[in-house]
């Protein structure tokens, strides 16, 4: 099953996937209806977009699916390829990570893989990881968007979605979904740990 918020995209992955023999069961590509059409059609593996829009992150959906279908398996597909991230997508329980630059057959390879013998780290993926694993953490700044990193800086100072929203002038629920995009990208969800790292990159004072 295909996840993914633009339709171009379904459409060649369909197309391409074809070739190497992987059926397409299901495809969506809005955010809401991708646990419906997992439950129709229960695939054995789901490529799910990370960045799905604007406010939904495949993160945030694989969460909630991973919950009811533990043992869902999800290949996260993403434009993206910053270490903090791909780490977070394994953390929560995803079975691969494919970024969109990379041959289709490396998709259908890790279809294949996830489908038939479990997790899948491609020879980009592991070498981004061991980068990670020997230099430490990213600064927050080339993980968040500009947005991103103004909410991070008010988690970290202790601020609760509903003031960080007055203070930006946005809703609550936008800040609850860019608040948990930042956690997710940051690989972080404790407080402390949140006010450690704004901290050690100088975002707020001690």
């Amino acid at each position: 099953m295909l996840a993914d918020d633009h339709p171009s995209i379904i459409g060649g992955l369909v197309a391409a996937l074809d070739a190497f023999g992987i059926d397409i069961v299901g495809s969506v590509t809005e955010a809401d209806a991708v646990y419906a059409e997992y439950e129709k059609h229960l695939p054995d593996v789901l490529v799910l977009d990370v960045q799905f829009n604007a406010i939904d992150t495949g993160l945030q959906i694989a969460r909630l699916l991973l919950e009811k279908h533990p043992k869902a398996k999800i290949i996260f597909y993403s434009q993206y390829s910053q270490p903090e991230l791909i780490r977070a997508a394994y953390r929560l329980g995803g079975s691969g990570f494919v970024t969109k630059n990379t041959r289709i057959s490396s998709l259908a390879d890790a279809i294949a893989h996830v489908a038939t013998k479990g997790m899948f780290m491609g020879p980009e993926v592991s070498e981004i990881m061991a980068k990670l694993a020997i230099e430490g953490e990213q600064a927050p700044e080339t993980l968040l968007a500009e947005r991103e990193l103004k909410v991070f800086g008010h988690m970290a100072a202790g601020l609760t979605n509903t003031e960080i929203a007055a203070l930006m002038d946005l809703s609550p629920k936008t800040i609850s979904n860019i608040s948990q995009s930042v956690k997710d990208k940051l690989g972080i969800h404790r407080q402390a740990d949140l006010t450690r790292l704004a901290i050690k990159h100088h975002i707020i004072s001690a």
